[in-house]
């Protein structure tokens, strides 16, 4: 099932899902969404998570669902489109609950949305999904659902619980690297060094598109490495005194819009990354480099023009 394909869900579950749920110890989950397909995929994948559906709403009619049940495990709001006013409520409720510990939030929404549901959300608790995949979608729902404990999964999901496994696994990884990294800077880095002899932003820049080539005769899945991407399109971009966007940074990822923003909130969570908000537009935020992170940066150009690097 790819999208928001409906193809093989059983009628229970394609229509009806406005009412009430009967109970069971499930972890209870509101759906706030516009759109029938995307409340009928939610209640599928949910259930496949473990969960169970005890209430929908509409974008408009969501914050006044959600303050009314009493208690969930999570809430899924899907953000087809900004909404009006109800999608930055929605965002803000959604972020106060993930922190008060009330309870954990997945949000779905499209590439469109990436700078304003960032500057807007803030608490780790809550998943962002952009454009995701059914895939994307259950593995937010289990961490949500579970996030203490793993979890067996039926028969005909044994394929998708050994892909969430590995999910796990790489998360968990990928959070212990940049823990050490973040670690390693602090340590050895006092100050901020002056850029390396004649390093200019073209010369990042360029370092970059060679990168990319390596696209042209190998899958880019074989070389996948969105943190150094980001932080040399950061480099540049410090050198050439511009800001960079979260939706700019996630196309310097090179690497699915999810995916991006898991790595950009790790990496602010590890003193690599820095948020600042934007002076002139309070829906947009942008990153930067932290000053160990900068400092790491030039070090590794230093001792790169060392070994007879030049950049012309």
């Amino acid at each position: 099932m790819a999208g928001g394909d409906l193809i093989g869900l059983p009628e229970r579950q394609q229509g009806g899902l406005d009412a009430e749920a009967p109970w069971s110890d499930a972890p209870a989950v509101i759906v706030v969404a516009d759109r029938g397909e995307a409340r009928a995929l939610t209640a599928h994948l949910v259930a496949d998570a473990g969960g169970r559906v005890v209430g929908t709403a509409a974008l408009s009619e969501g914050r006044a669902r959600l303050d009314a049940q009493v208690r969930a495990a999570a809430a899924v709001i899907e953000l087809d489109g900004w909404a009006g006013a109800w999608g930055p409520e929605l965002l803000q409720w959604a972020d106060e609950a993930a922190r008060s510990g009330r309870l954990r939030a997945v949000v779905c929404f499209p590439a469109a949305l990436i700078d304003t549901v960032m500057a807007t959300v803030t608490a780790r608790e809550v998943e962002l999904l952009c454009d995701p995949s059914p895939f994307d979608r259950l593995a937010a729902l289990r961490s949500a659902l579970f996030p203490a404990r793993e979890r067996l999964f039926e028969q005909g999901l044994r394929h998708e619980a050994e892909r969430l496994s590995r999910l796990s696994d790489e998360t968990a990884r990928i959070a212990a690297a940049l823990a050490d990294m973040s670690g390693m800077l602090r340590n050895g880095a006092a100050e901020v060094p002056d850029a390396p002899p004649r390093l200019a932003a073209r010369h990042v820049r360029a370092m970059i598109r060679l990168r990319r080539l390596r696209g042209q005769g190998f899958s880019d899945a074989l070389f996948a490495d969105p943190a150094w991407d980001m932080m040399l399109d950061l480099l540049a971009a410090r050198l050439e005194g511009v800001s960079v966007a979260v939706s700019s940074l996630c196309i310097a990822a090179n690497v699915p819009s999810t995916t991006a923003l898991r790595w950009i909130r790790m990496m602010t969570d590890h003193g690599l990354l820095v948020r600042r908000a934007d002076p002139d537009d309070g829906r947009r935020i942008f990153i930067d480099l932290s000053e160990p992170a900068l400092a790491g940066l030039l070090r590794w150009f230093e001792q790169a023009h060392e070994l007879g690097w030049r950049p012309d």
